[in-house]
């Protein structure tokens, strides 16, 4: 077994929906994954690579709202030699994320304190 040139992607996806069972009223997950990524041979035994990741999240419920929205973006990147017995990388990443969150609760009794649990 060796290492070759190679290119590479990959795509994923979700999506939740429930609907208004149970008093707990709604809930939309969408998620989307793009993955690509590539390496080279650039000398004998020499590899550089090169990957990258990007992700868009949507999460909403309701009864007075609860939101959650967000990108992201994933890049790396490496050299390696390819000597089995020894291996040896110089890696490197970069990452940039932007999420909003909008968590809203309206009492429905004056006085009576919002709550929310985390399971």
């Amino acid at each position: 077994m060796g290492e070759n040139n190679c290119v590479w992607g990959r795509i994923t996806g979700n999506a939740t929906r429930m609907d208004g069972t149970g008093g707990t009223p709604g809930l939309k997950s969408e998620g989307v994954w793009y993955q690509v990524g590539a390496q080279r041979s650039i000398a004998p035994n020499w590899f550089v690579g090169v990957a990258g990741a990007y992700e868009n999240r949507t999460i909403r419920s309701d009864e007075k709202r609860q939101r959650i929205e967000g990108d992201r973006l994933l890049v790396g990147w490496f050299a390696i030699p390819h000597v089995p017995s020894r291996p040896c990388h110089n890696p490197g990443t970069l990452s940039y994320g932007r999420y909003a969150l909008t968590r809203l609760h309206a009492c429905r009794i004056v006085g009576t304190p919002a709550r929310s649990a985390v399971r």
